[in-house]
């Protein structure tokens, strides 16, 4: 089981150095913009693929629980994932990082594993 939690964490670490690293095509494929997918095929597959790893991920972690509860753990770890990029990048931008988010920053699958897992 500590492999499984390992390799979602690591899968979870690289989605937010994404966008930490790449943070204009981050923001075209996960941002709340209102880009038109449809002109995008190649950016909408991506978009859904990282979602759908999420999901898939967790099965292995839920194999008894309904659909409906693996999608709600799914949205959840979405929204953490998303919101830390967005609280990384803007500390960065603001030219000032507290303790807790550089340790953050510095140790993705650790925090990964404490918030989802823990």
């Amino acid at each position: 089981m500590k492999d499984l939690t390992n390799n979602f964490s690591s899968y979870g670490a690289h989605y937010i150095r994404f966008g930490l690293d790449y943070p204009h095509i981050y923001d075209l494929m996960f941002g709340n913009t209102e880009l038109d997918f449809s002109l995008y095929p190649d950016l909408k597959a991506l978009s859904e693929t990282s979602f759908g790893g999420i999901v898939a991920g967790l099965k292995s972690f839920m194999p008894d629980e309904s659909d409906k509860d693996v999608m709600i753990k799914a949205v959840n770890i979405w929204a953490s994932v998303r919101g830390i990029v967005g609280i990384l990048r803007q500390s960065k931008w603001q030219g000032k990082q507290a303790e807790t988010l550089e340790w953050i920053e510095n140790n993705l699958e650790e925090y990964l594993e404490m918030t989802t897992f823990g």
